[in-house]
């Protein structure tokens, strides 16, 4: 019998998480079922039955106390589980065994970040920063594998994940203007930007290198750096258009994103946003080249928008904006028509506001973090509840005027949609309370409705049904869902008074702007529609394996998700 070691009690802890969040996932997703003998469950394999505890949450998925999974009365190992379930995913061999390597990565994060969260409880974590709570956090929700980072080493993601904290320096590269594409805010000139990483004496360097007249700094990740660009780019390097400038500036530690980072030696000044062509969650991590021409202009008119429309200024809506960006394509790869998108974003720089500058409260964190539970099962989100004062109603209808009504209003006045994932939505705090929101990343992650006019700036258009996908997938069901969740099991708030706070904040935007779900301007964007369009996200890693690709893959649809708010809206007509 293996010795029950703190090490194999890790291993086996991280092992059972993961299982429980797939068959959470997979039984959302469709991909497999379950027999219920009152709150037993039973999962059938053709290798054996799975057997577990758990609860049926209000969007129709599971959640499983991972302590109960046991296999025949054995521990279970994540590996096997993939494969016992192999005929319900439908992945082929070779997607499995891709999906397999994969998930080992996110399990050797696991771990570490297991250990790391050992030392801390939610007392602790309610004090710290929102930048500070990110590197205990377990990554998205949603996606089983949510650290494979295929493409590092162990060694690798040692160095530069950001669960080990560690501090980075980025190498420099001198690029030649006239092959680079650029954008800068209209308030600032490129010495402003370098200052944002660079001393005066380190530019003051550089420019004995290269003629800074002719040439453009930009920052590279020395993993990137190794991995791709000094082979890559071997003729710019050549010909003189890329050169090699080495490490210098401030130090930087890598946020839950991977690629964008926060100075740590003078707090405040800009995130850089780099490349890391690893492939994690659902794309290679790469900067699209096409965002990068407009992206300050961009930030500085959506910030206009958030400044002078009456709601979103007195909801305290601010803007991370973008200051600069600069990118370079592989001259090789352009000519190809159809080359996999991950070698038209290998080098690029984002300097990106830091969220410490543009707040106005005393914190800020991403609202993925409000999912946190310490290893005693104490919930970050109650302990802010019970910090606050608040009743755990006034505390979400003060979430829903500071997030959801907020990003609602983009898209029903403006056309705006935003990506509102747990890490794009930060939310501020004052004394606890919500009291008001940070959108970021615009790279990609904003779009307009097809006859909008707010923005002029090329951007990806969709029809408002889509857009609003933004919110109802983005938020509801890869934020909301899972926070409803811990706040009912740690008894908090039941799930259905949690989606009747902001549901009730939803029907009073309605009844003040005198809107109804019948109003044309609501008709594709109604909140309090009966269903909702269900967004597969695992199931696309399923279906299209681990091979290149042009594009980044979509997500399909599955069964329409009945809608919470709708069923309070039901029980409050039988009610009154």
């Amino acid at each position: 019998m293996v010795p029950n070691t703190p090490a194999n009690l890790d291993w086996k802890t991280v092992n059972q998480r993961l299982i429980a969040k797939a068959i959470r996932e997979l039984v959302f997703e469709e991909a497999m079922s379950v027999i219920d003998h009152q709150g037993a469950f039973i999962l059938k394999t053709p290798n054996g039955n799975y057997r577990f505890s758990g609860k049926q949450g209000i969007w129709g998925d599971l959640r499983v106390q991972s302590e109960s999974l046991s296999k025949e009365g054995q521990p279970v190992l994540a590996a096997d589980f993939f494969c016992d379930t192999q005929e319900f995913t439908k992945m082929t061999d070779i997607t499995l065994a891709n999906f397999l390597e994969e998930m080992h990565n996110s399990l050797y994060a696991d771990l570490k970040i297991l250990k790391l969260n050992k030392d801390t409880d939610v007392a602790k974590i309610s004090k710290l920063d929102g930048e500070q709570i990110q590197y205990f956090l377990t990554g998205h929700p949603k996606i089983i594998n949510n650290k494979g980072r295929i493409g590092w080493s162990a060694s690798e993601q040692d160095l530069f994940a950001p669960e080990n904290q560690n501090q980075i320096q980025f190498s420099w590269l001198g690029i030649q203007k006239e092959y680079l594409t650029t954008s800068i805010s209209d308030q600032l000139n490129w010495d402003d930007i370098y200052k944002q990483s660079l001393s005066e004496q380190e530019i003051k360097e550089f420019s004995k290198k290269i003629d800074l007249s002719k040439y453009r700094l930009v920052p590279v990740h020395p993993w990137q750096w190794e991995r791709y660009i000094k082979i890559q780019f071997l003729d710019d390097l050549y010909q003189k258009k890329i050169i090699f400038l080495g490490s210098a500036g401030d130090f930087y530690k890598p946020q839950i994103s991977l690629r964008t980072f926060s100075n740590v030696s003078r707090p405040g000044l800009a995130d850089l946003k780099l490349p890391l062509t690893i492939l994690n969650t659902s794309s290679f991590r790469g900067i699209p080249s096409r965002y990068i021409q407009e992206g300050a202009e961009l930030s500085r008119d959506f910030e206009s928008i958030c400044q002078s429309d009456t709601l979103l200024n007195k909801s305290n809506v601010r803007i991370l904006k973008e200051l600069a960006g600069a990118s370079i394509e592989q001259g090789s790869f352009l000519k190809i028509k159809a080359a996999p998108y991950r070698y038209h974003e290998l080098l690029g720089a984002v300097w990106r506001e830091s969220a410490l500058k543009v707040r106005t409260a005393e914190n800020s964190l991403m609202t993925g973090a409000l999912l946190y539970e310490d290893q005693n099962g104490q919930s970050l989100a109650a302990e802010y509840i019970k910090l606050s004062g608040l009743s755990p109603t006034q505390w979400l209808s003060s979430y829903a005027r500071s997030v959801v009504i907020p990003l609602f209003h983009l898209q029903l006045k403006y056309g705006i949609g935003i990506v509102s994932h747990g890490q794009n939505i930060v939310l501020q705090l004052r004394d606890f309370k919500p009291v008001g929101l940070i959108l970021k990343d615009f790279q990609g992650d904003l779009r307009l409705s097809e006859k909008s006019t707010a923005l002029k700036q090329k951007v990806q258009r969709l029809p408002a049904h889509y857009l609003i996908h933004d919110l109802i997938t983005g938020h509801f069901v890869t934020n909301l869902r899972y926070l409803s969740g811990v706040l009912e099991d740690h008894g908090i708030i039941s799930e259905i008074q949690f989606y009747a706070a902001i549901g009730d904040e939803i029907r009073k935007y309605y009844q003040k702007n005198d809107l109804t779900p019948e109003s044309p301007q609501v008709s594709s964007l109604n909140l309090l529609a009966p269903s909702f369009k269900k967004v597969l996200i695992n199931a696309v890693r399923f279906k299209v394996g681990y091979q290149d690709s042009m594009e980044r893959p979509v997500p399909i649809l599955g069964k329409d998700l009945i809608n919470p708010f709708f069923n309070r809206v039901v029980q409050n007509k039988v009610m009154l």
